[in-house]
């Protein structure tokens, strides 16, 4: 990927070196304090799964705040699902095309395999591969999600919103319409949906649909 880009401040090394020396100085203190040694062990264990799995699935999951998740994600750029989202907001297009290929490699799960295939069909703008992705896929909003993108990408937007309007997710729904207006190269329409399908978004899908918007607009009106 890109190497202009600066890696956060403080290594994942030093971040677990201070946490580790922070651990065993709040372990002092509460012996000293004469809590009990096996309430010690469940305050200490608590805020370990606190710090290294509850935050996380928070930052991944429910996080609106874009600065937290991007520190998030070039902490774990080098994992392939956290390539993708970085490539979006800080590579090229070629970056983002090796990205989609990394997880498509890595993982073999049909749901991953027709979503990040339909990505990377969206990416060439390969409406015929994005339709042939879309009609495998098995949950309904995200083939209908699809399906219309891969008929928009096909000029047919009569169809493509017949399948918008079965939708039910909010950021499907206003990204749908976000890509519409910009077909139709309605700026206003598009700034407005974009925003609205980020904003209903959290954690790395709002990440992910904030930086795909920066990126068409700037192809699409720059």
């Amino acid at each position: 990927m890109s190497s202009n880009h600066k890696s956060p401040g403080i290594s994942n090394a030093l971040q677990y070196s201070l946490l580790f020396v922070s651990g065993v100085i709040l372990t002092v203190i509460l012996l000293i304090l004469e809590f009990p040694s096996g309430l010690v062990i469940v305050i200490i264990m608590g805020l370990s799964v606190s710090i290294f799995t509850i935050r996380p699935m928070y930052l991944i999951y429910k996080s609106k705040s874009l600065p937290a998740i991007n520190r998030y994600v070039i902490k774990n750029q080098k994992k392939p699902m956290f390539g993708y989202a970085y490539a979006l907001a800080h590579g090229d297009n070629q970056d983002i095309e090796d990205s989609l290929k990394r997880i498509l490699k890595k993982y073999k799960q049909k749901e991953i395999q027709t979503v990040y295939g339909a990505n990377l069909a969206l990416h060439h703008s390969d409406a015929d591969a994005l339709l042939e992705f879309a009609e495998k896929m098995t949950r309904k909003d995200y083939k209908e999600y699809y399906l219309g993108a891969a008929h928009l990408l096909s000029s047919d937007e009569v169809l493509a919103n017949k399948f918008v309007a079965k939708l039910s997710t909010p950021w499907m729904i206003h990204s749908s319409n976000a890509s519409i207006a910009l077909r139709n190269k309605d700026g206003e329409t598009f700034r407005l949906e974009a925003n609205r399908s980020v904003e209903s978004a959290a954690g790395l899908q709002r990440y992910i649909l904030y930086h795909m918007f920066e990126r068409m607009e700037e192809e699409k009106f720059s």
